[in-house]
């Protein structure tokens, strides 16, 4: 029983790294020219970090104040760096594989299955945006 339980943890530690090796150069990106000047840069909620106005008001077309409130906090701790950004990113990416790992393995009681399918999700080329681009914070945070 100890071993399995030991099993699932090292298929869950290997998930964990690979996705970590397989974004980890993602974290020296910059802003690029597309939406992250409009979702972050240039977004007054993002800069001013007023919660009303987060939870009431719309950007660029799009009312998403989850995804608008860790834009602002990640603005708050540690300015406009992009490395913050992207860190963010990848940790939410991070705690949803492993979030599917154990709901899969909770559903089919097997490691192998739950191990196969976290890292599809993991490093699924679908989910590269995502996990790279800073304006797509929203795909992490609500898959």
């Amino acid at each position: 029983m100890i071993f399995k339980k030991d099993k699932r943890i090292i298929l869950a530690g290997g998930v964990f790294l690979l996705t970590l090796l397989t974004y980890l150069s993602s974290l020296n990106n910059p802003f690029i020219c597309y939406d992250d000047y409009s979702f972050i840069i240039d977004n007054q909620l993002v800069n001013e970090f007023n919660l009303k106005e987060l939870f009431t008001s719309f950007s660029s077309g799009h009312y998403h104040p989850v995804t608008l409130l860790s834009y602002a906090m990640n603005h708050a701790f540690f300015g406009l760096n992009p490395v913050s950004f992207h860190t963010t990113s990848l940790l939410l990416h991070l705690l949803n594989v492993l979030l599917v790992f154990w709901l899969v393995f909770k559903i089919s009681g097997k490691p192998s299955i739950a191990t196969i399918t976290a890292l599809l999700v993991a490093v699924h080329p679908m989910n590269v945006e995502s996990v790279s681009w800073a304006a797509a914070r929203s795909s992490v945070l609500y898959p």
